[in-house]
């Protein structure tokens, strides 16, 4: 009995040690915190600015109708033009009408202003002829002659010449005449002409129709180039100090890439503006265009719509990096990371160097192939267990 009783207090003892060492080892590695972690490499970075932009033309005009009545119109939306194809042309009934009329208007004032100067040269000729008849009489000592001499002054002083005044008016009515006709002749120069293309390109808007007037504050049709694109992405104050011209860049639309440089950043900014209600109202944020010119062959990009550019801000080659989400920031401004040395963690200072988004360059304090620990917990310290997973 006693020896069955011991057997059981044996057994009942190693249960009670074992179960202590096994507790102990569960919180032992409780105490083990488990990271991620990456090493320390050598290559390149690169930053870019990720934004949307709006597909433009780099080649598009505009083209206004003058306010005659069109004739026909030679294209529609979609149509491809070559350089120096009409577009549309006008009805030049009425305005060849107007250019008789100016043209008479301008004959007029021509013979309005010559039978002006004919007179005035009549009056002036017959004026003198009197002149030199009264000094001849007024030599005379005839009573005959002295009769005749007193009509002869009454005759010169109701002679009433034209004036210079007056033909400073005839002048200016020629003047009028000839520059209404000019405007005419103008006109009917441009009817004559219809409108032609500029360049090569699409129709990609149209208002314009056959027997309606022309609208000169409405574009009647609009000319794009659609195989010389441009990216055009709206830069804000803080984005404007990254960007330079000449920067390479690539622009996404799907599964397709291009490539693009910065070709252009506006001198001067512009309010946002958002809808409400029936009308705008200023947000207050100012952005710059910045134009990205697309290089080679853009397929499958089409004009207003949007895509997504990655701007190339800068690039270091051949450096130590680690990933920025390996680094962290103490109060004062210091940049330090965890290492992981024997399964436990070694808090390091690093000096950092040129960075983007998801990479930073290591100065100083790490060597290539140090095992750098990923979005460290803020109660990590040196000297705390880890296990790498």
């Amino acid at each position: 009995m006693k020896k069955k009783t011991a057997i059981i207090l044996l057994i009942i003892g190693i249960l009670l040690v074992g179960g202590i060492y096994f507790q102990g080892q569960r919180i032992a590695k409780s105490k083990i915190k488990e990271v991620k972690t990456v090493g320390v490499s050598k290559g390149n970075i690169k930053s870019y600015l990720s934004t949307t932009a709006v597909i433009k033309s780099k080649e598009s005009k505009d083209y206004y109708a003058a306010q005659l009545k069109i004739n026909r119109v030679y294209v529609k939306r979609g149509s491809n033009l070559k350089k120096g194809e009409k577009i549309l042309d006008y009805d030049t009934t009425d305005i060849n009408a107007q250019v008789r009329q100016a043209q008479i208007q301008y004959d007029n004032a021509i013979l309005q202003k010559r039978d002006a100067l004919n007179q005035r040269g009549m009056i002036e000729s017959k004026r003198k002829e009197i002149d030199e008849e009264i000094q001849r009489l007024e030599e005379s000592k005839n009573p005959q002659d002295q009769i005749t001499l007193g009509t002869l002054r009454g005759q010169r002083n109701s002679f009433q010449s034209i004036s210079d005044e007056k033909l400073q008016l005839l002048d200016n009515s020629v003047a009028l005449a000839k520059t209404a006709l000019n405007t005419a002749y103008s006109k009917l120069n441009i009817a004559s002409e219809g409108i032609i293309s500029d360049f090569d390109g699409v129709i990609t808007s149209l208002n314009a129709a056959q027997g309606s007037m022309g609208n000169p504050t409405q574009p009647a049709a609009t000319l794009e180039n659609i195989k010389l694109l441009k990216a055009v992405v709206s830069l804000g104050k803080y984005d404007v100090l990254k960007v330079k011209l000449g920067q390479e860049a690539i622009i996404k639309n799907g599964d397709k890439i291009y490539n693009g440089k910065v070709s252009f950043i506006s001198p001067s900014a512009s309010k946002g503006q958002s809808v409400m209600g029936v009308g705008t109202v200023d947000t207050g944020n100012k952005t710059l265009d910045c134009d990205i010119d697309i290089l080679g062959s853009p397929e499958n990009l089409k004009i207003d719509f949007d895509a997504d550019v990655d701007i190339l801000l800068g690039e270091v080659s051949g450096v130590l990096k680690i990933p920025t989400e390996a680094i962290r920031t103490d109060k004062s401004g210091k940049n330090f990371v965890y290492v992981v040395q024997n399964k436990v963690l070694n808090e390091k200072e690093v000096v950092l160097g040129f960075q983007s988004d998801m990479e930073a360059e290591i100065k100083s304090g790490l060597s290539q192939g140090e095992k750098v620990v990923l979005n460290p917990s803020a109660s990590f310290k040196t000297g705390t267990k880890v296990k790498e997973i």
